[in-house]
C-alpha cells in the first residue's frame, strides 16, 4: 500500500504484474553491473582522474563548506521570516515548506545546504590525518551544528541523517575499520530516528510494527510509480528529463527568466502522475525512482540502463576509494553513501548533486599528491595503518 499518494494510483492489474517483472530484471541488472566487469572499468577511470589528488588542504575546504552552508541556512531563515516563528516551530522543520518554495529563483540555497552536509566528511578526513582530541571535538561540533541546521531548522531529514553516515564512511576507510555490529547499530539508529522524526511531524505512524515499516518506506515510492508509468506512459521522453536536471537545476533564474518550474525529475513525476505538483502547491516533490524514471525516458530498456548505472557507479567508487589513499574518490563515496536513498529515488534527481559535489571537491585534484608512507593512515584490504 502506497500510503503517501493513495488517491493518485489506480492502475490495472496487468501493470502490477509487468512492474514486478521489470523490478526483478532491474535488480539482476544492478547486481551484474555491481559485481561484474562494468564496476571495475568505472573504478579504473576514477583512479585515473584522482591520480594527482591531495588531502593537504582538506581542513580549509571543510571550513569553507561549513561557513557557506551555515550562511545559506541563515539566508533561508531570513527570506522566509523564520525568526518570527516560535523556537519550537523553527526547530521542528516547520520552515521546510516555505524553504522549498523559496528555491524558485534561489537555487543557491540548496547548494549551500549540500556543502554544509559535505563539510562534515571533509572534516573527518582532516581529523584522520592527525588524530587528536581537539580535531575530533571540532568534527563533533560541526556534525551537531549541521544536524540541527539541516535536520531541525530546514527540515531535510534525508540530508541530515546522511551526515554521520558520510563521516563514518571516511573514518572506516581512512582511520579505523568499524566493526560490522557497530555499523548495523548505527544504521538501525538512523532508521529509528527517521521514523521518529516522521511520527513527530505527523507524516508517519508508529502505532504498530507494520505502520513503522510503512513510515520508513514512505520515501521509497519507486514500485508504485513504476506501475503507473507502465500503465500511463505511451510517449517516451528520450532522456530529456535527465538532461534538464543536469543543465537547469543550478542555472540561476536571473540568467534565464523563462526557466521552467516543471522540468527534469518533476517532469517525469508529472508524466506518471499528472497534476501532482500543482496539488501540493510546489511544496513537495516525489521523485519516481530509478526504474520508473528510466521507463519514462526509454521504456523497459531505460529501466535496465538506470539500474546498471547505479550499480556501476556504486561499485566503481567503492573499489577506487578503498585502494590506497584516494582521497577524492573516498569523499565521493562518503557523499554517495549518505545519499543512497536519494540515489534510488532517481538518477536525474541525484545527478546534478553528484556533479556539484565532484566540482566542489575538484581543488583536491589540482595539487601534488600528499606525501605517502606505509605508516600513514590508510585502510586497505590488508588492514589499518596509523600515522605516528
Amino acid at each position: 500500500d502506497f500510503a503517501s499518494l493513495e488517491a493518485y494510483l489506480d492502475s490495472p492489474p496487468n501493470a502490477w504484474q509487468a512492474a514486478t517483472w521489470v523490478s526483478a530484471l532491474g535488480f539482476l541488472t544492478l547486481m551484474y553491473a555491481y559485481f561484474g566487469p562494468i564496476g571495475r572499468v568505472v573504478a579504473r577511470g576514477l583512479e585515473g582522474v584522482s591520480r594527482q589528488d591531495t588531502d593537504k588542504g582538506i581542513g580549509y575546504l571543510a571550513g569553507a563548506f561549513f561557513v557557506i552552508g551555515c550562511t545559506a541556512v541563515g539566508v533561508a531563515v531570513v527570506i522566509n521570516d523564520g525568526f518570527s516563528l516560535p523556537v519550537q516551530d523553527l526547530l521542528t522543520g516547520d520552515l521546510r515548506g516555505a524553504a522549498v518554495q523559496s528555491f524558485s529563483g534561489r537555487g543557491y540555497l540548496s547548494v549551500g545546504f549540500a556543502l554544509l552536509a559535505l563539510a562534515v566528511p571533509c572534516a573527518a578526513m582532516w581529523a584522520c590525518k592527525a588524530p587528536g582530541r581537539r580535531r575530533w571535538l571540532t568534527v563533533g561540533v560541526m556534525c551537531a551544528t549541521a544536524l540541527v541546521l539541516l535536520g531541525a531548522i530546514v527540515g531535510s531529514r534525508i540530508l541530515a541523517l546522511g551526515i554521520p553516515l558520510g563521516a563514518l564512511t571516511v573514518i572506516h576507510y581512512r582511520y579505523r575499520r568499524i566493526p560490522l555490529v557497530a555499523v548495523a547499530a548505527a544504521l538501525l539508529t538512523l532508521a529509528g530516528t527517521a521514523v521518529g522524526i516522521s511520527a513527530a511531524r505527523g507524516t508517519g505512524s508508529i502505532d504498530d510494527p507494520i505502520a513503522v515499516i510503512g513510515t520508513l518506506g514512505l520515501t521509497l515510492d519507486g514500485f508504485a510509480f513504476l506501475v503507473n508509468a507502465i500503465a500511463r506512459v505511451d510517449d517516451f521522453l528520450w532522456g530529456s528529463t535527465i538532461a534538464e536536471d543536469l543543465v537547469l537545476t543550478y542555472l540561476p533564474r536571473a540568467l534565464w527568466e523563462g526557466k521552467p518550474v516543471i522540468f527534469g525529475y518533476v517532469a517525469a513525476q508529472e508524466a506518471i502522475v499528472p497534476g501532482l505538483h500543482a496539488d501540493f502547491l510546489g511544496r513537495a516533490t516525489y521523485p519516481s525512482g530509478i526504474l520508473a524514471e528510466g521507463y519514462v525516458n526509454f521504456g523497459i530498456a531505460g529501466s535496465l540502463l538506470a539500474a546498471a548505472a547505479v550499480g556501476a557507479l556504486s561499485r566503481g567508487l567503492f573499489l577506487s576509494a578503498r585502494r590506497g589513499r584516494a582521497a577524492y574518490s573516498l569523499l565521493l563515496l562518503a557523499w554517495l553513501e549518505a545519499n543512497m536513498v536519494n540515489l534510488f529515488r532517481g538518477i536525474g534527481f541525484l545527478a546534478p548533486q553528484l556533479l556539484l559535489t565532484a566540482i566542489m571537491l575538484a581543488p583536491m585534484l589540482l595539487g601534488p599528491r600528499f606525501s605517502r608512507s606505509p605508516a600513514e593512515h590508510s585502510v586497505t584490504a590488508e588492514g589499518v595503518g596509523h600515522e605516528p
